[in-house]
């Protein structure tokens, strides 16, 4: 029962079926692999942005989320859901507070969180990455 021939062979079955429990270490969504993305994601969309629209701040949100899933997508994490948020919001002297809860498998779930800041805005995006069984 406890032969490790029969554990390699369930293991493999198991696989051949399609069932595979945890991501390989070089498809796992880390937070090396997934800031970058999406820091180069938030200089690509708002670096030609000079000012703070109150009326096209929910535009400026959906263009940054829009292309950090592209980004995300495009990269060799295909067996992960991703969820992206993002805030906009013009800086004025004010503390924000921005947080998540969240309930998962720590050993293959996980988020990254990158800020970009200009003279009259900051926006901050959260990407959450769920490993889809």
């Amino acid at each position: 029962m406890n032969d490790p021939a029969s554990f390699n062979t369930e293991k493999r079955q198991a696989s051949e079926k399609g069932y595979v429990l945890r991501p390989k270490y070089e498809n796992k969504f880390t937070l090396r692999k997934v800031q970058p993305l999406l820091r180069d994601a938030l200089i690509d969309e708002l670096s030609n942005v000079e000012r703070y629209d109150p009326e096209k701040a929910d535009q400026l949100a959906a263009s940054v989320m829009r292309a950090v899933r592209k980004r995300l997508k495009e990269s060799d994490m295909s067996a992960y859901k991703f969820v992206v948020q993002c805030v906009v919001f013009e800086r004025c002297g004010q503390g924000v507070e921005y947080g998540a809860s969240v309930l998962w498998d720590s050993d293959t779930d996980c988020c990254a969180r990158q800020t970009f800041h200009s003279d009259m805005f900051t926006c901050v995006v959260t990407a959450f990455g769920i490993f889809y069984y």
